[in-house]
């Protein structure tokens, strides 16, 4: 790789001026022929890249994991391949996680920033529409649920903001290997990515944006250096094979934004999940040894006193007792030994298992119990439901920075497509039943009292904006469905002088059920 870096700079030399795409195309072929072998793309070769993306589990021993937490910083790749390990092997660890990553319900309300709106002008009306179509192309609620699941998996997602073929916005995730995030800026994390990923089997550029073609035109050129501390609107520098990226191209998001190492969430699971084999082993093996017995028969010895002492007198041959025992245990089942012995008091020996019948149960408990309110998918121990409650709101809140992350590259991308107004967004809500409840219960209050917000009414009926909720309501009346609906007749919507008010009234002359005639002028009823 160096002596085509020398060559290319001797190109630059001579020609003085930056490759053209048409050298870089070839450039490219060349590097990409040596390490394919064939200029020919195959189905096994592409298919093995996106499953390499984001699957490259780690074997995980007791040793591996406390070396590599000692040296945290210098074993994300481990901790991170640990983790996809576990995931794998461990249903505690892989429920978990998904425990976790379906928390954020990622209901959104939208508020205009500007000044003195007007909000029935043409300007706002325009903005408006921008930003009502922007959410129809972007399903936030599918493209964060996708983000989440990968931070939590390797703490950072590297992705790249686009649009596909069917005119929707997505993130197409660029492989966590070949990225780095470099620094800081208003809306998030800054991204250096390594170009020698392209150079991979089954690897092609053409399935990126454009702007990576330019990447690798930097690269060979070698002209820009590598400067960190240059403007946001100004990253085109690179190092080696690393090049700087457009922060509105490729977004990276963090868990934890203080720590900048790469430390996956559920990391102070792996000493204890670690042990889970191990437990299962020793489980097993108590319940086997409860199953067994043992019957222990005494071997007389000859006391008649006879003859000379010969040491081992045994009352019996020990090749005709053999044979007995052989043929006794043949009519035993496995799991009862049969012994014979030449000692006193022997006794039958069984083990109940008592003491180890909950070994590998309580194990899994305290390790549930350890990650939070999770322990409830798997745990046999009832808890006290004022304490879940308060578990899964600590649980809620370990999650609920990541909607600011969200929050900042919704408000500058969105902004960025308005003309005169602005607009500032903000996500909330969780999925349980609790909070959804809330969310209701918090609506219906405020309605009564006269006040009314689309956000809140379409958060809840499970909607994440109000934009579903306006055409709905648009549909609606499109249909004169509000001049097809019965109102039931109840307390509140009846005059005073309605006769349909309480119980249906009886016939004049009727009797009631007590006896007591209903007619007016019956006695029965003067007093």
């Amino acid at each position: 790789m160096s002596k085509n870096k020398n060559q290319n700079k001797k190109i630059n030399r001579s020609q003085n001026d930056t490759l053209s795409e048409q050298q870089v195309k070839q450039v490219f072929d060349v590097v990409s022929s040596i390490y394919q072998g064939t200029g020919a793309w195959t189905p096994q070769t592409v298919s093995r890249a996106l499953i390499d993306k984001t699957m490259n589990p780690l074997e995980a021993e007791e040793s591996g994991i406390s070396a590599a937490l000692l040296r945290p910083k210098d074993n994300a790749t481990k901790l991170i391949g640990y983790n996809e390990y576990f995931e794998l092997t461990s249903m505690i660890y892989k429920r978990t996680l998904a425990y976790y990553a379906n928390l954020l319900k990622y209901n959104l309300s939208i508020t205009c920033i500007n000044s003195n709106v007007n909000y029935g002008s043409k300007d706002y009306l325009s903005d408006y529409a921008i930003v009502r179509d922007f959410f129809y192309a972007f399903d936030l609620e599918e493209q964060f649920s996708m983000i989440t699941r990968q931070i939590l998996r390797q703490d950072t997602f590297i992705g790249i903001w686009r649009m596909d073929l069917n005119n929707k916005f997505i993130f197409q995730e660029f492989p966590q290997d070949f990225a780095i995030l470099t620094g800081k800026w208003e809306y998030g994390n800054l991204v250096d990515i390594d170009m020698l990923y392209f150079m991979r089997p089954g690897v092609d550029i053409n399935m990126y944006p454009s702007e990576f073609k330019e990447y690798l035109s930097r690269l060979y050129n070698g002209r820009n250096t590598y400067d960190p501390a240059k403007s946001v609107q100004l990253r085109d520098g690179s190092f080696a094979q690393y090049v700087q990226t457009d922060p509105e191209l490729i977004w990276g998001f963090k868990f934890n934004q203080e720590v900048m190492a790469r430390i996956p969430f559920l990391t102070p699971m792996f000493p204890d999940i670690v042990l889970q084999p191990l437990m299962r082993k020793l489980q097993k093996n108590a319940n086997i040894a409860a199953a067994y017995k043992i019957v222990a028969g005494e071997i007389g010895i000859k006391k008649d006193g006879k003859g000379a002492v010969v040491p081992d007198s045994l009352a019996y041959n020990p090749t005709s007792l053999g044979k007995l025992l052989s043929v006794v245990k043949s009519a035993m089942v496995d799991v009862i030994q049969l012994v014979g012995a030449p000692l006193s008091d022997i006794e039958g020996i069984s083990f109940d298992g008592r003491e180890t019948e909950n070994l590998y149960s309580g194990y899994n408990n305290t390790i549930a119990a350890s990650a939070g309110n999770s322990r409830l998918i798997f745990s046999n121990e009832k808890g006290n439901t004022t304490e879940s409650h308060l578990m899964m709101n600590m649980d809620e809140n370990l999650l609920n920075p990541l909607y600011a992350q969200y929050e900042a590259f919704l408000n500058f991308t969105v902004n960025q497509l308005t003309k005169k107004y602005k607009f500032k967004f903000k996500l909330n809500g969780f999925k349980n039943y609790l909070d959804e409840e809330k969310q209701r219960d918090t609506t219906l209050k405020f309605l009564e009292k006269g006040f009314v917000d689309l956000d809140s009414i379409s958060h809840a009926m499970g909607l994440n904006n109000k934009f579903e909720l306006e055409d709905k309501m648009k549909e609606s009346k499109a249909f004169d469905l509000l001049d097809k609906l019965i109102i039931l007749p109840n307390m509140y919507n009846q005059s005073s002088n309605s006769s349909d008010i309480g119980r249906p009234k009886g016939k004049e002359g009727s009797v009631s059920q007590n006896g007591t005639e209903l007619n007016p002028d019956s006695n029965a009823n003067k007093t």
